[in-house]
């Protein structure tokens, strides 16, 4: 799909019933600066491939069925994005992403404001380089298997509201 239109910068498509794998082809479209295909059906592992897009700014793919890669015990698909160097607001809520955080986390671009990943399976401590991303307005974390301490530097990221 993307090969078709290289020049689209908004792919809206949430609200639908679209189910299977969020196609990775989607990549191939390199001026998107916007993915909103929340409260659908896709399903399978978020395609690696979308962190190519270096123009894209929102991703929006919550309310989904979406997962790790089959046997991954790391939230890789936040370390893909990190070519992203514009994105300001993913939502991966509510869907079933398992793994854990890792530091790589913090390489996120610092022009992340909000990071949503609420209700979905992801497990171990919050990792402290969380707060690297000095711009970050809005963290969801709620409703996951999360334990321990809040790292210190963490709390004290005086954007958060």
């Amino acid at each position: 799909v993307g090969r078709f239109l290289p020049n689209l910068k908004l792919l809206a498509m949430s609200d639908n019933n679209f189910d299977g794998p969020f196609p990775p082809s989607f990549s191939n479209a390199t001026s998107l600066q916007t993915i909103s295909a929340g409260h659908n059906k896709f399903s399978g592992p978020i395609p690696l491939e979308l962190g190519s897009l270096t123009q894209l700014r929102h991703l929006y793919l919550h309310d989904n069925m979406l997962t790790n890669d089959p046997g991954n015990h790391v939230l890789s698909i936040l370390t893909s994005f990190t070519n992203c160097r514009l994105l300001e607001d993913v939502d991966l809520l509510r869907n079933l992403l398992n793994g854990i955080l890792l530091a790589s986390v913090g390489n996120l671009t610092i022009t992340l404001w909000r990071l949503r990943l609420s209700s979905n399976l992801i497990e171990g401590t919050i990792p402290s380089a969380l707060a690297n991303l000095t711009k970050l307005i809005s963290l969801y974390l709620s409703s996951n298997k999360i334990k321990g301490l809040i790292p210190p530097n963490v709390g004290q990221l005086h954007s958060l509201q």
